[in-house]
C-alpha cells in the first residue's frame, strides 16, 4: 500500500460520514423509516434467513440507519439476546433507538462506530450483519477483518449488497437523472451503491479478510412501496444520499422534465395503490473458523 492510499481513504470517509449523517439525511430516512422499511421486508427477511438465528444470539449490525435490519433482528433473537446497532452518525442511531422504543424492543443497545475500527472486543458476537452498507466502506477489506475479529469462533457475517444498476429502483430514478445531471463515474477504489453489483467481487473481499466458508448468491427481490409513484419519487429524492445534490443542482425545468419521466418509467410498475418493482441483491455469507 502506498502512502497515498490511506490518506485518500480517510478522504472518501469523510465524504460517506458528510453524506450519510447531514441533518437532511438523517431527517429523510426518520421520515420514510416506516414506508421504506416495508417497501425492503424482502431484503431483511433474506438477511434474518441467511443469518440462522435462534433466541439468545448477540448480533451486531453495521451501518444501521434509520433501524432496519437492527430491529428485526432484536425481534428474532428474543429477550435472551441482543442486537448492537451501530451507524456513522450519532443522530441517525437516536432515529432508530425512537424505533425501537416505539416496537417496546429493550434487547438492543446503539453505538456510533466505524465499521474499519471496531471498539468491540475480539469474538464478542455470534453475528454480523449489514445491509447496503459494505459499498460505502471506504476500505472494505479492513471493514471486513473487523466484522470477523469480533466474531465467535463458528459465528456467521452476513453481508447484502445492491445488484446491477439495471433495474427499476434505479433505471427508473437514477438512470433518468444522469440525462438530465453529469455524474462523474467513482474514482478507481472509492466507494458507490454499485461497487459490488460484479458477481463474485464481494465474494473474493470476504475471502481476502479471511472469512471460510465464504458464499455469495444473486437474490431477486420484489420491492414493494406502499403508495403512489409520486411518493416512491419525492422518497428517492431525499434519501437518496449521493445522487440528491445532483437533483437539487438541476434548473427548475430540467427538474420538472426529469420528474415527469421518472413518473411515466415507473407507471408500468404500479399495482393496486402500491409501487412494485423487482430488485436484484447480493448476499454473501462467511464464517469465523
Amino acid at each position: 500500500m502506498n502512502n497515498a492510499e490511506p490518506a485518500q481513504q480517510n478522504l472518501h470517509l469523510e465524504k460517506m460520514r458528510r453524506e450519510w449523517t447531514s441533518e437532511p439525511t438523517v431527517a429523510a430516512w426518520r421520515k420514510w423509516h416506516a414506508p421504506f422499511a416495508e417497501c425492503t421486508r424482502g431484503v431483511t427477511d433474506a438477511i434474518l434467513h441467511a443469518a440462522m438465528l435462534t433466541p439468545g444470539h448477540h448480533v451486531l449490525d453495521l451501518a444501521s440507519g434509520s433501524g432496519e435490519p437492527a430491529l428485526a433482528l432484536a425481534e428474532a433473537v428474543g429477550p435472551e439476546g441482543h442486537v448492537t446497532a451501530t451507524d456513522l452518525g450519532s443522530e441517525m442511531l437516536a432515529t432508530a433507538q425512537h424505533h425501537a422504543t416505539q416496537k417496546a424492543l429493550h434487547n438492543m443497545t446503539f453505538r456510533q462506530a466505524n465499521a474499519e475500527s471496531l471498539s468491540f472486543p475480539d469474538a464478542a458476537f455470534d453475528r454480523v450483519t449489514c445491509r447496503f452498507g459494505v459499498m460505502f466502506f471506504p476500505d472494505h477489506v479492513r471493514a471486513l477483518r473487523e466484522s470477523r475479529r469480533v466474531l465467535n469462533p463458528g459465528g456467521r457475517a452476513v453481508f447484502v449488497a445492491w445488484g446491477s444498476p439495471e433495474q427499476p429502483f434505479f433505471s427508473c430514478t437514477a438512470g433518468i437523472l444522469k440525462k438530465y445531471a453529469e455524474i462523474p463515474p467513482p474514482e478507481p477504489g472509492a466507494p458507490h451503491v454499485f461497487r459490488f453489483a460484479a458477481p463474485g467481487t464481494l465474494r473474493a473481499a470476504m475471502e481476502q479478510a479471511g472469512f471460510s466458508a465464504v458464499r455469495e448468491e444473486a437474490l431477486s427481490i420484489t420491492l414493494t412501496w406502499p403508495g403512489s409513484p409520486e411518493l416512491f419519487w419525492e422518497h428517492f429524492q431525499e434519501i437518496a444520499a449521493p445522487f440528491r445534490p445532483f437533483i437539487q443542482a438541476l434548473a427548475p425545468d430540467s427538474y420538472q422534465r426529469m420528474s415527469a419521466e421518472v413518473l411515466a418509467a415507473l407507471q408500468p410498475y404500479c399495482r393496486g395503490g402500491h409501487v412494485t418493482l423487482p430488485a436484484s441483491i447480493v448476499l454473501v455469507t462467511g464464517m469465523r473458523a
